[in-house]
């Protein structure tokens, strides 16, 4: 983005989608680890185009939900996509904390769905060209109105799942993130609450990501897979031949198998890690001390040809983790030099009207919208400037080659300047 007097350019050159996404489970509202998380997800700080939540809420610390919602649009922005699933905590209708409730303050925001949202749908993103899909999902749940969601081989909700993952292959959909609340298997404190016959059809998907929280930690698989030494993942034990990849190097390939991450680090205090759990064989990493409370969430960036997937944290004591999903079958790695020169895009956006642009005086708060120039950052007081471009027409998917800001002085000043700036 280049100012020159008052005008912004941008230079583009189109290629595939790209998009960020966040996702965190078992929040609450403490404002030492939860607002936290929720600020980091917040967009200007993430990037993201969106949040899954990965059931549990407000555990009933702000009621009635209409609170909890306020709280989390104070942190992340009232419209930011703030995409639900339920927990264990909202299902059954208990007052103060019901999924009904809560679906209606933070709707669906983004592509169009398939299925009912908040309990079992999916959605493709983005809507124009979409490279990844997103079916979140209730296992284990109880609602009062439809009762327990099972997902049990042949019914209709294990085939809602089936036929979602085959369908987004059959259309050339690359990527496939399943969201649910409840594990299978973990090596915290939790139990297969979501089915072993569900995780296993996952699995024998090979859908790239299974996100979960319930358990009060975080967790990062290895790379799941069924071999002919591995017809199914058995609960309470570990078989070496069900892993693919270990992830040891933080790199998996894309359609090897699935990678889970349980990511119940919204806020609440953690539940302890087990390393001589009998599931813990199938763990690369993970976090969780009950005496230590971190909280934080993943954020994932998606390509056409990779998933890079980080842990933020952003409260208690140091972790982190990286990994990424890499599809071997479309080159990663930097490409070779194309034989003719892709068509580049340059637009100048002047700043239309006056308003547009303004100088606010810190001491009085009076603001100037008719200036000649812009005074960076001292005009008999110091003063904060804004400047507002309109109508920036950036097709979706195009990548900004030149993005930059360049001012002209208009006079010259001995003075040492200190300038911040910020955008929006």
């Amino acid at each position: 983005i280049r100012k020159i007097g008052k005008t912004i350019l941008v230079e583009s050159l189109a290629q595939g989608p790209t998009f960020t996404f966040t996702a965190a489970g078992d929040y609450s509202s403490s404002s030492s680890s939860t607002t936290p998380v929720l600020a980091g997800i917040n967009p200007i700080n993430s990037g993201a185009s969106f949040n899954l939540v990965l059931g549990d809420m407000s555990y009933a610390n702000l009621i009635p939900e209409t609170a909890w919602c306020d709280y989390v649009k104070s942190n992340v922005g009232a419209t930011y996509p703030f995409e639900l699933i339920p927990g264990n905590h909202e299902d059954d209708s208990p007052a103060g904390h019901f999924i009904d409730n809560f679906e209606l303050c933070l709707p669906h925001r983004l592509t169009p769905i398939t299925g009912r949202y908040s309990r079992e749908y999916y959605f493709d993103y983005p809507e124009v060209s979409p490279i990844a899909r997103f079916i979140n999902i209730s296992p284990g749940l109880t609602f009062p109105d439809e009762g327990t969601y099972l997902y049990v081989l042949g019914n209709a909700r294990y085939n809602f799942v089936a036929n979602a993952i085959n369908a987004a292959r059959a259309s050339g959909i690359k990527w496939i993130v399943v969201s649910m609340h409840y594990n299978c298997i973990t090596m915290g404190s939790k139990t297969c609450g979501m089915g072993e016959q569900l995780f296993n059809l996952l699995v024998e998907k090979k859908v790239d990501l299974i996100l979960q929280g319930h358990d009060h930690n975080y967790q990062r698989s290895k790379q799941l897979a069924q071999s002919a030494g591995c017809t199914s993942i058995v609960k309470d034990s570990y078989n070496a031949n069900c892993v693919a990849d270990d992830g040891s190097d933080n790199l998996y390939t894309k359609g090897a198998g699935s990678v889970l991450a349980i990511v119940g680090t919204g806020g609440v205090g953690n539940y302890d890690l087990n390393p001589t759990d009998a599931e813990a064989g199938y763990f690369v990493t993970g976090y969780g001390v009950s005496t230590n409370k971190m909280t934080g969430f993943v954020k994932a960036v998606v390509t056409d040809t990779d998933m890079n997937v980080s842990f933020n944290r952003m409260y208690g004591p140091a972790f982190s983790d990286n990994f990424r999903i890499a599809d071997s079958s479309t080159p990663s790695a930097t490409p070779a030099l194309p034989t003719s020169t892709p068509a580049v895009t340059t637009i100048i956006v002047p700043i239309p009207t006056g308003t547009d642009d303004a100088e606010e005086n810190l001491t009085t708060g009076a603001v100037n919208l008719g200036s000649s120039d812009l005074e960076l950052t001292m005009d008999a007081a110091n003063q904060t400037i804004g400047m507002r471009f309109t109508g920036v027409t950036i097709p979706q998917g195009a990548a900004i080659t030149n993005a930059y800001i360049e001012f002209i002085a208009k006079e010259q000043q001995p003075d040492v300047t200190d300038l911040t700036f910020y955008a929006q």
